[in-house]
């Protein structure tokens, strides 16, 4: 298998409608560049009409991980599962959730038909995409909450809770689940968290309304 076969991959995936697919065949298209300007600075030798030296396995597989990570997530059975990087779930109506979850989305997004994507992602991947001052007040409060607590209790039951809540998306932003993402810090909680990303629905019920302007306005 030679490198540049990737290539035609890399740009189907670039095209995906799933952004976990896009982001990650984009990241690898930019490894893929990068790591052919370091073969022919290393081996100048090659340029021109010359053949390329066969790669060996080894290296292709350092360059599959570091262009792919996702290749070497471990099983979504395993429990260390979601630990190190976000995880694309699937795409789910939110019909199809949990009635409390769904009382929740309903704040966003009315149309219970819509399709949101179910994201497995880790409590440093989702700190940057909090809103500041909501975050602080939550950290505030989950301080105040957990004071003089056994934290290995409080672990516990953040886990089970955690089996049945979702943190809200939009826009790459956070914009419900602040107060449970900062009991998730103060724990130490490392495994993945169940995220919701409201944007696709938002978009598609954005347009169905312009849609209905347009049909009135004719």
């Amino acid at each position: 298998m030679e490198l540049q076969k990737l290539a035609g991959f890399i740009k189907f995936a670039e095209a995906s409608a799933n952004p976990f697919v896009r982001q990650q065949a984009t990241t690898a298209s930019k490894d893929l560049r990068e790591y052919g300007e370091e073969e022919q600075e290393q081996t100048p030798e090659l340029k021109g009409n010359a053949p390329h030296a066969e790669k060996t396995k080894d290296e292709i597989d350092v360059f599959l991980s570091k262009a792919l990570p996702e290749m070497d997530e471990p099983d979504k059975n395993d429990t260390s599962f979601g630990k190190a990087a976000s995880a694309y779930v699937r795409d789910v109506r939110i019909e199809q959730l949990a009635k409390e979850v769904q009382a929740e989305i309903k704040r966003f997004i009315p149309n219970s038909k819509a399709t949101v994507v179910f994201y497995g992602m880790v409590t440093d991947e989702l700190l940057p995409k909090v809103d500041p001052k909501n975050f602080a007040s939550a950290t505030a409060h989950t301080r105040k909450e957990h004071r003089g607590e056994d934290k290995e209790k409080l672990k516990d039951a953040f886990l089970e809770r955690a089996k049945k809540k979702f943190i809200l998306m939009m826009n790459d932003r956070v914009v419900d689940g602040h107060h449970f993402l900062a009991k998730a810090k103060e724990l130490g909680i490392t495994n993945s968290l169940n995220v919701l990303d409201l944007t696709p629905a938002r978009v598609v019920e954005k347009k169905s309304a312009f849609k209905k302007l347009a049909a009135r306005v004719k």
